[in-house]
């Protein structure tokens, strides 16, 4: 799955159905059968649970190098198995004989650990099964189970409870279940349920697949294995069977004066080890290993020259991975033909080497050598995004010991299938629309479209006919079993594999992750997650800023998977595919004429918050007729249909624009349409496109940086266009939060969806209209009961559909107008101190690298683009009049004042120029301007922000930046390090979800927190300081 909104399985719905329907017989008058309602209401509310956990050990007498005792000596030393052989204990005898399964009560109620040894109670226990030191004591086992997903579901952790009522069975589980690093299978579930052809079931426990395949050959035991026979299982069961392989991380314990130990041992999933996964890049062969080559590299490299862009080159030789991209490189450039194809050879999947074609795999242009010092990296050369997958699944993976390789993507295993069978299964979409483009090629590149009733065309001045993107390809929406088909709107998507990414540019990220001085030159050591996150905020910051990637591990299959969070990827149901299910959250609901459902929910929690800025927008919404060119704006008008306030009956913001506009209103853009003609004709955006696009112009000074500017404004607007279109509505409510906690069910994942049948909601709820996405998903298991709680959060069900960009539903081509002429490091710092004043969501890795993975702002803020334009510094300025007559000669703007605008802090002694400055802040037009169009991002998505410093004069401006107008601080950033230039204490500031979503907002519109600040290097760091390092 990697649609966000994805429905449950089809065997969760139907046992969701199941549960529904049979808690519901009786009510109403209906005809019941008295027996078979008691003993539904008996399972669901008072059946005892299976629980058991096995461990993966196995005793050996360990290496002879090893200093030490070994566990093996350590168990003949003191006699630990004395009167049995070495056959019930030594190897994986031990953890077969000694699997802890649900505490019994009293040493009456039966054996609950598994007993090839003979004796009822296990080892320990003599002859006459009466344990040496404390006579009678029931059997060790597990007497709670706590299983969650963490980190969008990423990372999989597990809290089990064990009672051990001798030190005997303290000593065997300190061997078996006390080692972190090693593995165990934890299963639970329901020991008698209903399947889904409505049969009474009693769990038969010792057969599951899972725990037969963990003891029939152990040494040949493989994660993905072990996934396989878990998810098959969870289906057999119909979701009343769960089970997690997964490794010890850590444990505590503590006696008891009678005897006993009570024991807490965690486990983690495999995701962990993938999140925090560095791999030390194996070095250079002089043979590409990921694809066959059939030429030789033998030539000497060159190291790069100072400021040199050619990264590909000067790095060729610094480790495999940068030489089999630099091999690709080299493959002979055809102009008449610029597209090439790869057989990519030996890609480790799923546990076997494959070797695949991977078919326009990239694409080389001729480019002008104005970008480049030198002429060595031109053809400019891209791959598609399998195929970088690929390489890295090759040069980056590390093994368990027994081939099994730990870093699996889910598009690779669906590429090797070869093309046709990948328009089955590769389901890793990104957002796109009709006309959409990269706008830097030396970044990425896709193959834009326009749709006229779902057919390619040529449109007007805006074409897709140009030799850039006629060298390129992408693969077909259509045909039966295309997994485009289930997408509610595939016309405004794309799969990721079809982008394709500049292979200079990879390496820049790459050399960015290298590390610092402690590392040697030989050997460089990178995180795979953090070199992905790196190039998609790159391919992301390119096509518009309108996908939001996670990178996440699936336990259920032990692969890697790219997920854009956008609501407009929604999943297509009808009734002749997959269903979302229902969910009844209390009391009973009509599910037909016929029949009434129950709950099997036990508790709900449902609140809704609405934040300051979604209170603003909506007051600004209200009334205004649709007229708001803000796709968000234009809901929340929606939802104030037919109500008027009658002391204002229209609501507008007085921050429309950077600059007040001028002249009368008729001359002011009023629809979507307009807006875009404007932007493009201010823009010259057509000329910049027409000479990148056909004159390989890609000097990211010029023409890109036109097209950087004008894809990061109108690609809000076209997904305005979209939502505006009558045949297009976007169903809007406040959002709410929904907790739900029910009797145990398994086969539900984060990020799927379902519906509720609406009781507790307000009138201006449709639930046809709401899809709750499941945000957190927890298991607890005692012997009470399995109880499973998800969290969610509520969403619209778009209905969205792609009308043609050549016919806009004004009627006008919106593209009609205007002439005219790699991730840094950022990484750990040690000592690094969580000195923060910080409540919010952390995160665990730091994203600076991610949104600035070529470093920019390292320089001083004089190399701005701004400054080196106009020049402008106000270090001797000391009249606010000065500043003031700049204004008024359009040399600076006004962007906020905080008598009438709480986003701004008023003057004080410590806010000298703002003081000064009657509490207005001002900065040069071009920085005004991108710097409205982040913070309207900011307050549409909901995210805090408060400015307390923009331009500064006379010896308040510091360092510089603010007085060249170019810089802004957020207080509400400072406070999270309180004010510290620490870098120690900047780090983990800025490995907080605010700092990355206002930081990430603002790379999108040229702003960002200077690479200088934010590089843990040196002494002095500033997460709260940002400037514009956009065109001038």
């Amino acid at each position: 799955m990697a649609i966000i909104g994805d429905p449950f399985e089809e065997y969760v719905t139907n046992q969701i159905n199941l549960r529904q329907k049979s808690l519901g017989e009786g009510f109403g008058g209906e005809t019941r059968n008295t027996s078979r309602k008691l003993k539904t209401l008996n399972i669901y509310n008072s059946s005892t649970p299976f629980m058991r956990l096995a461990s993966a050990v196995s005793i050996t007498k360990g290496l002879k190098d090893l200093p030490g005792e070994s566990v093996y000596e350590q168990i003949k030393r003191r006699g630990l198995f004395d009167g049995f052989g070495e056959d019930v204990w030594k190897g994986p005898e031990l953890a077969k004989n000694f699997v802890l399964q649900g505490a019994p009560n009293s040493i009456k109620s039966g054996v609950n650990i598994s007993n090839n040894a003979g004796k009822a109670y296990g080892f320990g226990y003599g002859s006459s099964q009466i344990n040496s030191e404390q006579g009678y004591v029931p059997p060790p086992g597990v007497t709670n189970v706590e299983f969650e997903y963490k980190n969008d579901g990423a990372l999989a952790f597990a809290t089990i409870s064990v009672k051990a009522f001798s030190a005997t069975q303290f000593s065997m589980i300190d061997i078996l279940y006390m080692r972190p690093g090693y593995t165990c299978l934890l299963e639970f579930g329901h020991s008698m349920y209903y399947n889904n052809k409505e049969e009474l079931v009693n769990l038969d426990t010792a057969n599951t697949a899972p725990f037969q395949y963990l003891f029939s050959k152990p040494a040949s035991v493989s994660y993905t294995a072990m996934a396989e026979k878990i998810s098959n299982e969870k289906k057999k069961h119909d979701g009343n069977y769960e089970a997690f392989f997964g490794r010890i991380s850590k444990f505590n314990w503590k006696f008891n004066m009678d005897g006993s130990y009570d024991i807490t041992v965690k486990l983690m999933g495999l995701g962990d080890v993938i999140s925090s996964l560095k791999v030390t890049l194996p070095k250079m062969t002089k043979t590409p290993s990921s694809f066959v080559s059939s030429f030789a590299l033998s030539e000497n490299f060159e190291e790069p020259e100072e400021g040199d862009t050619d990264f590909l080159i000067g790095n060729a030789q610094t480790s495999q991975l940068n030489f089999e991209l630099y091999a690709i490189f080299k493959i002979p450039y055809n102009q008449n033909e610029p597209s090439f194809s790869l057989e990519m050879q030996d890609i480790p999947v799923g546990g076997k080497n494959k070797s695949f074609t991977l078919t326009d795999s990239g694409a080389k242009f001729d480019v002008n050598d104005t970008i480049f010092t030198r002429k060595e990296y031109s053809p400019i050369t891209s791959i598609k995004f399998g195929v970088f997958l690929s390489i890295l699944q090759k040069i980056c993976n590390i093994t368990n010991g027994k081939s099994n390789q730990l870093l699996q993507f889910e598009m690779v295993d669906d590429l090797s299938y070869g093309p046709e069978e990948q328009l089955k299964r590769d389901d890793t979409f990104i957002a796109t629309y009709p006309g959409n483009f990269s706008s830097n090629p030396n970044i990425c590149l896709i193959k834009h479209f326009l749709y006229d009733n779902d057919k390619v065309v040529v449109s007007g001045e805006f074409t897709t006919d140009t030799l850039i993107n006629n060298a390129l390809s992408l693969t077909s929406r259509e045909g039966e079993g295309n997994t485009m088909q289930k997408l509610e709107n595939p016309s405004l998507a794309m799969r990721l594999s079809d982008v394709y990414i500049d292979i200079n540019f990879i390496t820049k990220v790459i050399s960015g992750l290298r590390g610092t001085d402690e590392e040697s030159d030989d050997e460089i050591t990178i995180s795979v997650i953090d070199l992905l996150r790196g190039v998609l905020s790159g391919v992301n910051t390119c096509l518009g800023g309108i996908n939001n990637f996670r990178i996440l591990y699936t336990e259920a299959t032990c692969e890697i998977q790219i997920v854009s969070e956008t609501p407009i990827l929604n999943q297509k149901i009808t009734s002749s595919t997959l269903t979302r299910a229902t969910i009844n959250t209390f009391g009973f609901n009509t599910i037909d004429e016929k029949l009434i459902g129950g709950s099997f929910v036990t508790s709900m929690d449902l609140n809704s918050e609405l934040t300051d800025q979604m209170a603003t927008q909506i007051s600004i919404g209200a009334q205004n007729g649709g007229s708001t060119i803000n796709a968000n704006a234009t809901s929340f008008s929606s939802y104030n249909k037919g109500l008027i306030d009658t002391l204002f009956e229209k609501k507008e913001s007085n921050l429309e624009s950077v600059t007040p506009p001028t002249g009368s209103e008729e001359n002011q853009p009023k629809s979507v349409e307009e807006k875009i003609e404007t932007i493009l004709e201010e823009s010259k955006f057509l000329s910049a496109f027409e000479q990148v696009y056909n004159d390989f112009e890609f000097d990211p000074e010029s023409y890109i940086a036109t097209l950087e500017s004008s894809v990061s404004s109108l690609s809000p607007l076209f997904q305005s266009l979209y939502t505006l279109s009558s045949n297009s509505p976007a169903p809007f409510f406040l959002p709410f939060n929904l907790s739900l906690e029910m009797h145990g069910l398994a086969g539900m994942k984060i990020f799927n969806s379902f519906s509720i049948e609406g009781k507790g909601l307000p009138l201006s709820y449709n639930p046809k209209n709401i899809k709750l996405v499941i945000k957190s998903l927890s298991h607890t298991v005692s012997l009470e009961g399995w109880k499973t709680k998800v969290q969610t959060i509520s969403t619209p069900v778009f209905d969205v559909t792609a009308t043609a960009v050549t016919s806009s539903p004004a009627g006008s081509n919106p593209y009609k107008g205007g002439g005219g002429g790699g991730g840094g490091g950022g990484g750990d710092v040690s000592g690094a101190r969580e000195n923060l004043n910080y409540k919010g969501e952390k995160l665990d890795y730091d994203p600076a690298p991610i949104i600035n993975p070529t470093h920019i702002g390292a320089d001083r803020a004089e190399k701005t683009p701004v400054f080196e334009a106009r020049g402008l510094n106000l270090r001797s300025t000391t009249s606010p009049s000065k500043i003031f007559a700049l204004a008024n000669e359009g040399k600076l703007t006004l962007i906020g004042d905080a008598t009438t605008n709480t986003n701004f802090t008023k003057g004080s002694a410590n806010l000298a120029s703002v003081k000064l400055l009657n509490n207005k802040y001002y900065l040069e037009p071009k920085a005004a301007q991108q710097f409205k169009k982040w913070t309207d991002e900011l307050n549409t998505n909901g995210i805090p922000w408060r400015c307390t410093s923009a331009v500064r004069f006379g010896r308040n401006t510091g360092g510089g930046p603010h007085g060249f107008g170019v810089a802004v601080d957020f207080g509400n950033l400072w406070r999270v390090v309180k004010g510290s230039h620490a870098p120690p204490t900047n780090v983990p500031g800025r490995k907080t979800k605010i700092y990355e979503d206002i930081a990430t907002a603002g790379a999108k519109y040229g702003w960002y927190n200077p690479w200088r600040l934010s590089d843990v290097r040196g002494t002095y760091d500033e997460i709260w300081h940002f400037e514009y390092w956009g065109p001038a």
